[in-house]
């Protein structure tokens, strides 16, 4: 009789196992597919982290409704879009992508990608004023430390070449209250703003165009 007690329990807790990880894999599958539908359609889904929505109220004051137009050959120049964005400091490389806005002009983000809007007409050739946001984490920056005064930040574009911009002014505002207005220069600018979606505060970092490098020979 004990033997058989043992065999039986033994089973139970065989199959108890087994449908645990079922139910693992399950919610693991549904996960990945969710995950993977917002990346593909730029869409935020409830309980996935790959696309989300980021503040872009702060920010309206510097972002005219040019910005948002379909087609940005008149802002890009002749030196190609921007693809990724790099901060030698702090080893820092993400990939660039257009902004993923929604009808009323909001914000989404994927959580390994800074987005960005070109907020001016090309400026001698080069970039217009060039906004990057994206999600605070550790497949973009973990840390708004790595923004420091005089730091540089180079944007690659898909000609080969590189933009080198240097930070002069580093911020911090609360998503719900702060407005940015990035003021009127000759040369070319970028603004840079890093978002803590779970704690609503943004770290805004204001660079200006220093160098074009050819990086592509």
């Amino acid at each position: 009789m004990k033997r058989r007690r043992h065999v039986s329990a033994r089973r139970v807790f065989g199959r108890t196992i087994t449908t645990l990880l079922m139910l693992a894999s399950g919610v693991l599958t549904v996960y990945i597919f969710t995950n993977s539908y917002e990346t593909a359609f730029d869409q935020d889904l409830p309980f996935a982290t790959a696309v989300a929505k980021v503040d872009a109220k702060p920010f309206a004051p510097s972002v005219p409704k040019s910005a948002y137009a379909a087609d940005p050959s008149k802002r890009i120049g002749g030196y190609g879009a921007p693809t990724t964005l790099r901060i030698a400091s702090r080893q820092v490389k993400l990939p660039l992508a257009p902004a993923i806005t929604t009808p009323n002009n909001t914000w989404e983000a994927r959580s390994n990608t800074g987005h960005y809007l070109l907020l001016t007409t090309a400026k001698s050739g080069n970039l217009g004023d060039l906004l990057v946001y994206l999600r605070q984490g550790w497949r973009t920056i973990d840390d708004p430390s790595a923004l420091t005064v005089d730091g540089n930040i180079f944007v690659d574009t898909d000609k080969g070449w590189r933009y080198m911009y240097r930070i002069t002014t580093v911020s911090h505002m609360e998503a719900k209250t702060g407005q940015y207005l990035l003021p009127e220069s000759r040369q070319g600018q970028l603004l840079l703003d890093l978002e803590d979606t779970t704690t609503g505060t943004i770290t805004t970092a204001k660079a200006e165009f220093v160098s074009l490098q050819n990086i592509g020979q």
